[in-house]
Formats: structure tokens, sequence, C-alpha cells
């Protein structure tokens, strides 16, 4: 009745999807398309280094320019920036932190004290999600 959940039973007289049943999905996807392999050696370097490329072009720049709007720092877009420079390369990492630092560190010369406060709000949630290690750059 085809009910036991084997593949014995088609009457398709497929062979070929029997043998890929048996082998898990035999590099067919869930309908029944086929499934790109994912890259594997130089394929995923390149995949990486375009990957870097569209973030530091693109992703981060785009970012940055919803950093500080109307002198007020939005809080989710720095938090969003630390994150994702958390995700990358030390060495990226390092590179565009202290951009990021340091624009929310120029709000604190505002005169208006509640920008000042949002200012200090976001550099405490930055420095706490870095951690200890990244202090003296915080301060």
């Amino acid at each position: 009745d085809g009910s036991d959940g084997g593949g014995d039973d088609d009457d398709d007289g497929n062979a070929a999807d029997d043998e890929n049943a048996a082998h898990g999905d035999g590099g067919k996807g869930a309908d029944g398309g086929s499934v790109a392999a994912p890259p594997r050696g130089r394929g995923g370097v390149d995949q990486d280094e375009d990957i870097m490329a569209t973030l530091q072009g693109h992703t981060l720049p785009s970012l940055y320019a919803h950093l500080i709007k109307d002198d007020e720092v939005r809080a989710p877009v720095a938090i969003a920036i630390v994150k994702l420079l958390a995700l990358l390369p030390a060495r990226t990492e390092r590179q565009h932190l202290p951009r990021v630092l340091a624009s929310v560190s120029n709000l604190l010369k505002s005169r208006a004290q509640r920008v000042r406060d949002d200012a200090r709000k976001v550099l405490v949630s930055v420095a706490a999600m870095l951690g200890p290690d990244y202090l003296l750059l915080a301060l």
C-alpha cells in the first residue's frame, strides 16, 4: 500500500530514483530539482573574497551612513555594525572598529545633554559587547 514509508512500492519504473532514495536525496532538492553542491577548494576562497569585498565596499559604508543622523546616534545601527565586525576577520575588525567608536564618541562634544547621554549609552553597550580586550579602544 506504500504506507510503510519505503520507496520500493513506486510503480514509475525509475530505478535511479529508487537508488537515490536509498542514499539520501541523491543531489535533488525537496522539490525534485537539482541542488548545486557547495563550493569547495578555490571556489570557496573566491566566494569568501567576494563576500568580504561586498561587506567592505557596500554594506559597511551604508551602515556608517545611517549611524548618525541629525546629531543623533542610532544605537541599533551602531550595535549592528559592531556585531557584524565581530564576525569578520580580526584584521578587518581592527580596521573598522575605531571609525564606529570615533563617530559615536564625537557626539560627546555636543552641547545637547540628551545627545551626549545617548552617545554614552551606545558606547557602554558597545564596550560591553566587545569585552575587556577592547576596553582601551572604547575609552
